[in-house]
């Protein structure tokens, strides 16, 4: 029997178990409370992308519910949760800090996520669970949650073939396609994973998921100029949010355009993204271009780490000239 037939053996159990990405302890109290009067449990909390997805392949969780914090915001926990050819396929509610709220129509676009404002307390928990459950109970969704379930101990090879079983709907033939592009690139078949991602784009050229995965892929493939211009496209058209600006700061890095790298880092400073560890990024970028004084303002209330990077920044120079010498 075909590991795509075998998927049919899979249906007798379907229920919800959560794993909570957050880092505080009061939040996943208040998401475990709430989930008491659901069909979910939760099974775990992590702080951690990598722990997250370690749930989802293991089988102890099929949900991912992700908090918003000041140094570790949701988009940037949905975009490392979409780089992964499981990660991309799994249901995601993504709570928002107020100040974020206006992320929920943009995180929306990267996949089959419900986004939602951050509940204080178990009893204003929003309906937006609800309708995440709901979004993912149709039957196209159910056969993806399926498939999705059979991978999880198939082979790099054999998973491929499970999900091309799954681009028969074509309301969500954008999702699985990116399924596709990141196992093959985990394949190391990186002119695959462009050529299925260019030919599902000819029909669906806008789909900001679709362009975001092209992006990641030539990113992961060394090729900084195309990527750049795939995120400098998706900037674009969500201006006011922060989706693409890690990404667009990545391809600039390697491409040594560091004056934009700059001008991006200030962008997140200024909306609080990474409130504690953007800041320290762009003091380092910032003195390693010789603008001491901007890196000094910038970190004036870390005084410590710009001591740090000083002393780092003279021992490199130091061990560099001692080996030229």
């Amino acid at each position: 029997m075909g590991l795509v037939q075998q998927s049919n053996l899979h249906t007798e159990n379907l229920n919800y178990s959560a794993i909570v990405l957050t880092t505080s302890e009061n939040i996943f109290q208040v998401v475990k409370e709430y989930l008491k009067h659901t069909k979910c449990y939760v099974t775990g909390q992590t702080s951690s992308v990598q722990s997250a997805l370690q749930y989802i392949y293991s089988g102890r969780a099929n949900l991912i519910i992700i908090d918003d914090g000041n140094d570790t915001p949701s988009t940037a926990y949905v975009r490392e949760i979409i780089s992964d050819p499981i990660g991309v396929l799994t249901p995601m509610l993504a709570m928002l800090m107020d100040r974020n709220a206006n992320e929920a129509i943009h995180i929306s676009h990267l996949a089959k996520i419900k986004a939602t404002r951050k509940p204080l307390t178990p009893s204003t928990f929003p309906p937006s669970f609800s309708k995440l459950i709901n979004l993912w109970s149709t039957n196209e969704m159910r056969d993806i949650r399926e498939k999705t379930k059979l991978s999880l101990t198939a082979s790099l090879g054999d998973r491929n073939t499970i999900f091309q079983s799954l681009l028969k709907y074509p309301e969500t033939a954008c999702l699985v396609t990116r399924a596709i592009a990141l196992n093959l690139h985990q394949m190391g078949k990186v002119k695959e994973a462009e050529a299925i991602l260019l030919e599902q784009m000819k029909k669906n050229s806008h789909d900001v998921g679709l362009l975001t995965t092209l992006g990641q892929v030539y990113l992961m493939s060394a090729m900084p100029q195309i990527a750049n211009k795939i995120f400098a496209k998706i900037h674009s058209k969500f201006n006011e949010s922060t989706i693409a600006i890690p990404d667009l700061i990545q391809s600039y890095i390697i491409m040594d355009e560091f004056e934009k790298t700059i001008d991006l880092f200030k962008i997140l400073c200024k909306k609080g993204y990474m409130s504690n560890h953007a800041p320290r990024l762009l003091g380092r970028i910032l003195y390693a271009s010789g603008r001491h004084k901007e890196a000094s303002y910038i970190l004036a209330n870390q005084e410590n780490v710009y001591r740090q990077i000083e002393t780092k920044w003279k021992d490199t120079l130091s061990e560099a000239m001692e080996k030229v010498s």
